[in-house]
């Protein structure tokens, strides 16, 4: 039954060629994740309009990403970019090396240069350091610090158009993905709410010295709660069918599950962000920031990679 709906929606896709690449990451988490789903004329229509309109807010997205920028080990110190994002050029060259992605792509393409998307942990915390007033230098002042972590390349393709569509494409996958993560942790929690029920529930009863007056009242109350929430989260998971929908109503509303914003940042070499003045040296560029439900929240900007770069030592 699951292998005619996924022929039904390729035969609807014909005509949709930016939509089918999606769908058939979607089909592929579908398949794993809803194993024994029942498939109705409804589930085919929620499926396709799930994944349409998460494909139209993504795509906007995707257009707004900044870059691209020649990712280049040696430009590390002169463009403001990598500078930024990178605390040496090795940590540029060895983030080249160790991509997956891109030695796919180079692997089976003979492009001497590939697009992709460079993405990063965003990391903020509270320095202290020393700030000039007039002729005033003062000490331990609180300032903001950005650093990035944890590097990454991702929808590498032959040019930018070619990147974004893969790029749509995965962030769809992805956003299907975390659905099911999102059941698997509901899962793990309503098992940890079984067991505060069932100790409450030994608590409370006859014969084994239970509180009284205002303080058993207070734990009937608590464990009254407990299995309501149980019921809550049973109503939201269990089957490949409830998963299924708990997915399709997720994905329909992209906006919750994908916050993004452009901003411009001004950084000192230390990653100190400075004001706006324009006689204070800095590294001034701009940079996607976004953030998935259960995965850090992310700087990410296009950038140029040579295929030589990966090859040398």
């Amino acid at each position: 039954m699951l292998k005619k709906l996924f022929k039904i929606l390729h035969g609807r896709l014909k005509s949709g060629s930016q939509l089918k690449p999606a769908m058939e990451g979607v089909e592929r988490i579908v398949r794993t994740r809803c194993p024994n789903l029942i498939v109705t004329r409804k589930n085919r229509d929620l499926m396709m309009d799930a994944v349409q309109t998460a494909m139209n807010h993504v795509s906007g997205l995707v257009d707004q990403l900044p870059g691209p920028v020649a990712c280049m080990p040696e430009k590390w110190d002169k463009d403001p970019v990598l500078n930024a994002l990178f605390v040496d050029s090795d940590a540029i060259r060895e983030t080249l090396q160790a991509s997956r992605p891109l030695k796919n792509f180079f692997k089976q393409n003979p492009a001497s240069r590939a697009v992709a998307l460079l993405t990063a942990a965003w990391r903020e915390k509270t320095v202290f350091g020393t700030a000039q007033e007039g002729q005033i230098v003062r000490r331990s002042v609180p300032q903001q610090a950005i650093s990035f972590e944890d590097h990454k390349l991702i929808a590498p393709a032959a040019d930018l158009t070619k990147a974004r569509t893969t790029l749509q494409k995965e962030a769809i996958a992805t956003l299907c993905q975390q659905m099911f993560v999102q059941t698997r942790d509901l899962k793990e929690w309503q098992a940890e709410l079984k067991k505060q029920r069932d100790l409450l529930a030994f608590k409370v009863a006859p014969g084994n010295g239970r509180a009284s007056g205002e303080a058993y009242a207070a734990e009937k109350q608590v464990l009254t709660a407990i299995d309501e929430k149980i019921e809550s989260i049973q109503k939201e998971l269990g089957t490949s069918e409830k998963n299924f929908e708990y997915m399709i109503r997720s994905v329909s509303r992209p906006w919750d599950l994908l916050q993004f914003e452009t901003v411009s940042l001004r950084l000192s070499r230390l990653g100190i962000v400075l004001d706006s003045e324009p006689d204070s040296w800095a590294n001034e560029f701009r940079l996607a920031r976004y953030k998935i439900d259960q995965i850090p929240e992310q700087g990410a900007i296009w950038v140029t990679v040579n295929r030589e770069d990966l090859e040398k030592d």
